[in-house]
Parts: C-alpha cells; sequence; structure tokens
C-alpha cells in the first residue's frame, strides 16, 4: 500500500519539464521587471511617483532617483519642484539629497532657494531651510556664511539644524569647526547635543575642539559625555587617518565619504593627493568636485597638482569648473607660470591709463610670473618672489568709489596708499615709490569688506596669500556692476602702468 502511494507522487519526464519551464518563466518575468524598475528605465515611473499624494512614497522615489545617478537627469526639475515646494520636511530633504547625484547646477539652485529662507519671519521656514541646505551637502559649501549667521539663531531648532548643515558641509573645515565649538556652551540642551554629535563623526576631532570636547566630558550631561568622550577616542586611535582614507578612495561605496573626510583633513590630506587627482576625471560630477574641493583644501601642499587642474579647468560641468578653477587658483604663483603661455585668452590685451581714467587704485603686486624681479628696490620687497606688477583697476561704480575714498587714505598699517590721478605719468618702472604697498593693500581691502563694498567673489583670488578672512587679502577688486572683458573667473590683470581693457557697467 505503501509503495503504491509513493509511486503516485513520482512525477513523470514530460511533468518535469513542464515544473521546470514555469519555474525558468517566473524568473524571467522577474528579471522582466527588475529590468524595467531599474536604471534610467525606470525613471519615468518614478517621476510619476514623485506626484503622488502618500509623501512615503515621494520620498521612496526620490531616494531612488538619487541611487540611479545621472542617468536620471529628466528628473531634476521634478526633484527640484520637490524640494523647494512639497508640504513635507523629509520629501524637501530626500529630493535634494538625490540633485547631489544628478544635477549640480539643480543642486545649487536649491541651495539659494533656500539660503534666503534662513531669514525668513517663519521659525519652520528657516528649520526646513537649514535642513535642506544640510541635506545637499558639500555642494551647499557657498550656503555657510547664511548657515553661520542661523547658528545665533533666537529659535533653538532652527541653531540645531545650522549646525547640522555646517557639519554636513563640511569645508572650510575651520570656520565649521569654529561654529561647532561654540554650539556646545549652547544654553539649549538640544544644539549642545546636535554639536557634539558632529564631532563624534569627525575623522579626526580638530585640535582646536579637543578641549572642549574634553570640558564636556564634566558637563553632568551623560549623553554629551558619552559622544564627546567617543570622538576623543577615535582622535587618539587614528591621529592621521589620511592614507587610510586614501585606501578607501579605490572602492567606489566609499569613494564619496572618503573624499570628503579628506576634504575636512586640510593640508594634512596631502599623502592623499596621488590618489584623489585620477578622480578629477570620474564619470560622476559630484566626485569630481568633491576631488577639487580637497585638493583646494590642502593649499599649497597639493602644488604638485598644478598641472593636472589645469588640464581640467574646462570641466563639462558647470560647477565641478567652478570648483577646479577655485582650487588651482589656491596654489603658489610660482607653480602657476605656465597660464601665460597656455591660455592667451586668460590675459587679454590691455590699454595704457590715460587722463580718462580718474578712479584707479595703484599697488604693488606680485606677478603670475617666477622670472626675475625688474623692480624689488622700487617696491621694497626683496624678499619676494615673482615679478611684481602695479595693478590699476576701474572704478565706475560710485558707492564702490566712495567706499575707497572713505578708507583708502591711511590703511590698516598706516602707510599712504598710492592712487593715480589723471595728471599722474603712468609707465612701467615709474610712478611713487610704493615701498609697503603689498601690505597696505591688504588692510584696505580687509576694510573695504567690512563696510561692505566688496566681498570674496569680488576680489582676484589668484593673488590671494591667505585662504581665510572677509576679503581674502589683497586682490583685484570687481565691483558686482563691473563686468571685464576677460570670461567669468579668468585673470584680468596687467604689467605695471597697465589697466583693464574693456571694463564696462552691466
Amino acid at each position: 500500500m505503501t509503495d503504491r502511494a509513493s509511486s503516485a507522487t513520482v512525477l513523470t519526464p514530460r511533468e518535469v519539464g513542464l515544473h521546470l519551464g514555469g519555474l525558468l518563466l517566473v524568473m524571467g518575468l522577474l528579471a522582466l521587471w527588475y529590468w524595467l524598475s531599474t536604471g534610467a528605465r525606470a525613471v519615468p515611473s518614478l517621476i510619476e511617483m514623485l506626484g503622488d499624494d502618500d509623501p512615503s512614497t515621494r520620498v521612496a522615489a526620490a531616494e531612488q532617483l538619487g541611487h540611479i545617478g545621472q542617468a536620471a537627469q529628466a528628473a531634476a526639475p521634478a526633484l527640484s519642484a520637490q524640494a523647494t515646494r512639497d508640504v513635507n520636511q523629509h520629501a524637501n530633504t530626500t529630493a535634494a539629497a538625490a540633485l547631489k547625484s544628478i544635477d549640480l547646477t539643480t543642486a545649487r539652485h536649491v541651495m539659494t532657494h533656500f539660503s534666503s529662507r534662513l531669514q525668513d519671519q517663519d521659525a519652520q521656514q528657516r528649520r526646513t531651510a537649514a535642513a535642506v541646505l544640510g541635506s545637499l551637502g558639500p555642494v551647499a559649501q557657498p550656503a555657510v556664511p547664511a548657515l553661520l549667521t542661523a547658528a545665533h539663531d533666537p529659535d533653538d531648532l532652527v541653531r540645531r539644524n545650522a549646525l547640522a548643515a555646517l557639519g554636513s558641509i563640511g569645508i572650510p573645515a575651520p570656520l565649521i569647526t569654529a561654529a561647532l565649538v561654540e554650539g556646545l556652551h549652547d544654553a539649549s540642551s538640544i544644539v549642545r547635543h546636535g554639536a557634539v554629535s558632529q564631532f563624534a563623526f569627525m575623522v579626526p576631532v580638530p585640535e582646536e575642539a579637543a578641549s572642549a570636547l574634553t570640558a564636556v566630558l564634566t558637563s553632568g550631561d551623560p549623553t554629551l559625555a558619552t559622544l564627546a568622550g567617543r570622538a576623543i577616542e577615535r582622535s587618539k586611535q587614528d591621529p592621521s587617518p589620511a592614507r587610510a582614507l586614501a585606501m578607501m578612495i579605490q572602492y567606489r561605496t566609499a569613494r564619496e565619504y572618503a573624499l570628503h573626510q579628506l576634504a575636512q583633513l586640510g593640508p594634512a590630506a596631502h599623502e592623499a593627493l596621488s590618489a584623489v587627482l585620477p578622480l578629477l576625471e570620474d564619470d560622476q560630477p559630484f566626485i569630481r568636485y568633491l576631488a577639487a574641493q580637497t585638493i583646494h583644501a590642502m593649499g599649497p601642499a597639493a602644488q604638485s597638482a598644478t598641472t593636472v587642474l589645469q588640464r581640467h579647468r574646462e570641466d563639462r560641468d558647470p560647477v565641478v569648473q567652478a570648483s577646479i578653477a577655485e582650487a588651482f587658483r589656491h596654489q603658489p604663483l610660482q607653480d602657476r607660470q605656465h597660464r601665460d603661455s597656455a591660455d592667451d585668452h586668460h590675459a587679454p590685451n590691455f590699454t595704457l591709463a590715460g587722463p580718462s581714467d580718474p578712479y584707479r587704485l595703484l599697488g604693488c603686486r606680485a606677478r603670475r610670473t617666477s622670472s626675475p624681479l625688474g623692480h624689488h628696490a622700487r617696491c621694497g620687497l626683496s624678499g619676494a618672489r615673482g615679478t611684481l606688477a602695479s595693478v590699476l583697476i576701474h572704478l565706475h561704480a560710485a558707492p564702490v568709489r566712495t567706499g575707497l575714498q572713505s578708507v583708502s587714505s591711511r590703511p590698516a598699517d598706516g602707510r599712504p596708499l598710492y592712487r593715480t590721478r589723471p595728471d599722474d605719468p603712468v609707465a612701467p618702472g615709474q610712478g611713487p615709490d610704493c615701498t609697503g604697498a603689498y601690505s597696505s593693500t591688504t588692510g584696505l581691502w580687509d576694510r573695504l569688506c567690512e563696510r561692505g563694498y566688496g566681498g570674496p567673489s569680488h576680489l582676484d583670488p589668484y593673488r590671494s596669500p591667505r585662504p581665510s578672512g572677509c576679503a581674502g587679502g589683497p586682490g583685484v577688486f570687481l565691483p558686482p556692476r563691473l563686468a571685464p572683458v576677460c570670461p567669468p573667473g579668468r585673470l584680468c590683470v596687467g604689467a605695471t602702468g597697465r589697466t583693464m581693457a574693456g571694463a564696462r557697467e552691466r
């Protein structure tokens, strides 16, 4: 009886074939469904999901589009709309985060939108603005000044979100570290927790923050003490993480994290330079952007990267291109001398200054070549490197002209600032003695910036001897209404006794 029952369950060869065929059909359908649901093929349906009534569906769609990356370019407008208009904050932040991997230019537009919202009368609008800026990460670096202001907002949650956003952006590290250290002493416990949690994930903790975190260990708040202790302990375990992070760059899934951490290390990351440089050719714009930011943060320690940066200055992504240009400008002048011959359009023709140019500023400047100095003695800078040049600048904008007149008579070091007059004979090797003019112009730019007449974007960072500060050191002052003849971001200076040709008001 048992034998007969068991024999009835044995499948015939035909039945086995039918079962296998059905299984293969199901597997094929599942594979087809997966193929249609991933990559660029899924973008149209995911864009449609962004308009769903359910916030969780919109969030899930934005996350998936972010994973797809550049292939989801068609979704950029819809993601921008969700980031800026959705009533759900989680939907806002998820859409903004997705744009980092899809379209950096659109991500910057979202950044601009929310930077202004940090001043909104509605506290909830300010909270959301700070949260969205944080979700953009390092792409939102231009929003750092606005977030530093928001870190002193009267609303506790705005301050917490602003500090979290600064920690997410991470660069420039010195400014952000100072804000987070200040947050450790905030009157609100949620702000203090938010500040210390940012240090818990830094590798390593900056020296200037270590003493503040040590004080937190005895603050009486066990949660704060635990996070502070964890941050300090991690720094002791790996005081020089650049090499380990350089190894992580080899793995695509860890590349973004490693680059972001290296950018926050600043000059200490120079050990990883050889691993970072190839990423300027990565197929993902966000990775190229982070690579450029990392090199920029290294400063002069990355001077060997000048040639590679020059080669990639025409990156196809405008945000990456600007970042590479900034990293290039941050290198020592003597390492950029090849620009004169490599890119003639960077130095357009100039005309001799004449009596029709009544408002000009004359200052001794280090020119961008490393040829022997022809007039060291005249400028009193015998220890300087590079050919000295005097830069003449058109100042057609009345507010700027007024600003110059109000601060130019006695700059910070007490020496007079040299300005030409219509009847001044200005030619190479002539003009007033310019001893000490370099330090004098440093004080001038600082004063102009303090009085609101200009900022970093209006100065020529090619000649900025220091990366920090409002004005960033001496530079060519470009009023907002002036458009030099050279392309945006290019160098617009002439030799001694010459002035920009064709500068005009927009």
